[in-house]
């Protein structure tokens, strides 16, 4: 008998055996990690004026006399809306990538180490040196099914250890929430008393990719019979959308962010921000639509889902990776920029939970709408871009304290909409000769609010909402005036290296106000000078 179940238990260890092996390499043939390291830079120098018609003190933002160096006067209409960075950034952005296959058949890991060097703080004695985080991350991926590695099946687990806060939905800038967007990091949260992290579990099979992330904050909160203490703050989202790069594409994503608690003390109830996104894309022969852009008609060299396209060459070395998972893989054209037709539209409704301005003390739920439409058509060397958007007061001032810090927007307020549209059209002449032209005009949101003063007279204030942080009231009984933008520009492409840009931009802007003297010695709310007149002249080496 003892012999018989010694057999049998030496044949469960050889089956025991032999599956094991199957399924973990052998330790002999187990590969070292790889290494990668990448850096790109850009340099930019500047020399200009955003404002050749006035002085410092008339216009906003303030303008200087004609020097070098970056400024905020040279951003266009729409700086931000696209893209997380601005293209005149001195930047520098290191990847250290690490790489190694798993014991188990099919699994892979992978690491990253992404940091950003903001270059500009080196002109400054007393700033200190900016080191930023751009995305560092650890994944484990398992993948099955047949196909090449681009396309097969895989389920892959990321972690961001570092910070996480560019993680968020929507591919738009302008229409992105619950994380950081745009070039200002524009993120609810910002007051967040240490770093944000996410874990994103994603499953790409056949035509689509699901995924479900976690995000985490500590925000300083109230506690009752003691000193306020950081509070974890968690937000989950995820979605679905179309994997390949077919004619037709959609991506729907979902989310439920917590960030702290309303002003108010112990008892507030939590901020948050519920929603959802659909976005929906179309083309023939482009893939994804590319919108208007301020600075030479093209993305920056940072944004990975578009290639830099003062190279004519960039698409055959960028490498494959969007920078938003809805994104889908641009193909390889191989040196030439492909032509076609691409549109792409894009929407998102949130409710934020907020104080209710109307009943003080009880909280309601903000409804915040805005829809975009991107369209490109590019063929043989004319390239024309344009993009629409609408977004209510609510929307725009969803990542910061607003008009009403902490509150809805008043029930009585007669409330506008943004409205944008811009235009952009760029020629390449010889590959490396590239005029352009962008027009844009912007109705900004606003809030008007009614009110009587004590001798019966109407009075009131109209609120104009550039940005989340950025309310500006305008004279009693004034209303916003849409904004209108021109910017021609030239870029020539003299290296691989090294591009020459020049530029003239004119806005006409009846919105920015300050307080001058009135009659009897007080003070009163007037316009600023309406018109800007500038110009810039800049050169920009990126490798």
């Amino acid at each position: 008998m003892n012999g018989r179940r010694s057999l049998r238990c030496a044949r469960t260890l050889r089956a025991a055996l032999t599956l094991s092996t199957a399924l973990v390499a052998p330790a002999a043939r187990a590969e070292e990690p790889s290494n990668r390291a990448s850096l790109k830079t850009s340099l930019v120098f500047i020399y200009g004026d955003d404002d050749v018609l006035h002085a410092p003190g008339d216009t906003v933002p303030v303008s200087p006399a004609s020097g070098a160096g970056d400024r905020p006067g040279y951003d266009a209409l729409f700086e931000g809306y696209a893209s997380r960075y601005t293209g005149r950034e001195n930047w520098s952005e290191l990847d250290l990538d690490g790489a190694a296959p798993g014991f188990v058949r099919g699994l892979t890991t992978r690491a990253r180490l992404a940091l950003a060097l903001d270059a500009s703080s080196l002109g400054v004695r007393s700033a200190p040196v900016v080191i930023e985080d751009v995305g560092s991350f650890v994944e484990v991926a398992w993948r099955f099914g047949r196909g090449d590695g681009e396309r097969s099946d895989a389920l892959t687990l990321r972690v961001f250890p570092l910070n996480a806060d560019r993680e968020r939905i929507g591919r738009l800038e302008a229409l992105g929430w619950g994380g950081a967007v745009g070039p200002n990091w524009q993120s609810p949260y910002a007051t967040a008393s240490g770093p944000v992290r996410a874990a994103r579990l994603e499953l790409e099979a056949g035509w689509f990719r699901l995924y479900a992330a976690l995000k985490t904050a500590s925000f300083v909160e109230p506690v009752v019979r003691g000193p306020a203490v950081a509070e974890t703050s968690y937000g989950a989202f995820g979605g679905v959308a179309s994997r390949r790069a077919a004619p037709l594409g959609v991506a729907l994503d979902v989310g439920h962010f917590e960030y702290g608690r309303l002003p108010g003390g112990v008892n507030a109830p939590r901020a948050t921000t519920t929603g959802a996104s659909l976005r929906v894309r179309g083309g023939v022969g482009l893939v994804e639509p590319e919108p208007p852009t301020g600075f030479g008609m093209e993305r920056s060299p940072f944004d990975t889902s578009a290639p830099f396209a003062a190279d004519p060459d960039a698409e055959a070395d960028q490498p494959n990776v969007p920078s938003h998972p809805n994104a889908p893989k641009q193909p390889n054209t191989a040196g030439h920029a492909p032509h076609g037709v691409a549109v792409a539209v894009e929407t998102a409704h949130l409710l934020e939970r907020l104080w209710d301005f109307d009943h003080p003390g009880a909280a309601a739920l903000a409804s915040a709408r805005a829809v975009a439409v991107v369209a490109e058509a590019r063929w043989s060397l004319v390239d024309v871009r344009a993009l629409v958007t609408l977004r209510n007061p609510e929307f725009v001032l969803r990542n910061g304290s607003g008009a009403f810090p902490g509150q809805t927007l008043p029930g009585a307020a007669q409330q506008g909409n943004e409205v944008g549209a811009a235009v952009g059209v760029a020629l390449t002449f010889a590959r490396y000769l590239r005029p352009s032209v962008g027009v844009g005009v912007l109705r900004p949101a606003f809030v008007t609010t009614q009110a009587v003063d004590a001798l019966g007279q109407p009075t009131g204030a109209t609120l104009v909402l550039h940005a989340p942080n950025d309310v500006e009231s305008l004279p009693p009984g004034a209303a916003p005036v849409p904004v209108f933008e021109v910017r021609p520009g030239f870029d020539a492409r003299i290296s691989r290296l090294l591009q020459a840009l020049l530029w003239v931009q004119y806005r006409r802007d009846f919105n920015h106000t300050r307080l001058v003297a009135a009659d009897g010695g007080a003070l009163a709310r007037g316009f600023r000078a309406p018109d800007r007149l500038g110009y810039g002249v800049a050169a920009r080496a990126v490798w």
